[in-house]
């Protein structure tokens, strides 16, 4: 038996649960209760309710609720996955850019730490954000790695729009 693409590309991922692509999933009627049952927390806004990201249900790239996990998890395929499927890209170029993607979060996260920001609890973007509404400071170095970060950060933006999202920035 064959695996399955999904197993052979996403659970080497894990982008779209880790905060990296969405701040948060709007939930469907009913999902919330399901998912708080399970341990996990959605938060109700104004049209609804919300699972934060990064999601706590991801354990090392795979989802630990997989065949319980909401609708939008169920329906969502990134572009890179649509694009292997289709023949577009072959599945090792994919695993690169997935790769290269991880190295640039990796990237991301250490220069958070050494600015002092190191809680993962918030999507990647707010987190940078975050720390990048700061604004300058009277320590060069710590100026410096805020120009790293943004640099790094606009680098995986980048990236998540034009291979993951689809979207042309």
């Amino acid at each position: 038996m064959e695996p399955l693409l999904t197993d052979l590309l996403c659970t080497h991922c894990g982008l779209c649960c880790g905060g990296t692509f969405f701040s948060d999933l709007e939930l469907a009627q009913g999902e919330a209760i399901k998912l708080e049952a399970m341990g996990l927390q959605a938060e109700e806004e104004d049209e609804g309710f919300v699972l934060n990201q990064p999601c706590a249900a991801l354990k090392e790239k795979r989802c630990s609720i997989y065949g319980h996990r909401p609708g939008c998890c169920r329906t969502f395929e990134c572009l890179l996955l649509q694009n292997v499927r289709r023949g577009d890209i072959s599945l090792s170029r994919a695993k690169a850019i997935v790769a290269e993607t991880l190295t640039l979060i990796g990237e991301a996260n250490r220069l958070l730490a050494e600015l002092g920001h190191s809680d993962q609890c918030a999507s990647l973007k707010e987190r940078v954000g975050d720390v990048l509404l700061l604004g300058e400071s009277s320590n060069g170095d710590l100026d410096s790695k805020r120009d790293q970060l943004q640099s790094v950060m606009e680098s995986i933006e980048g990236l998540v729009e034009h291979r993951f999202l689809g979207r042309v920035t």
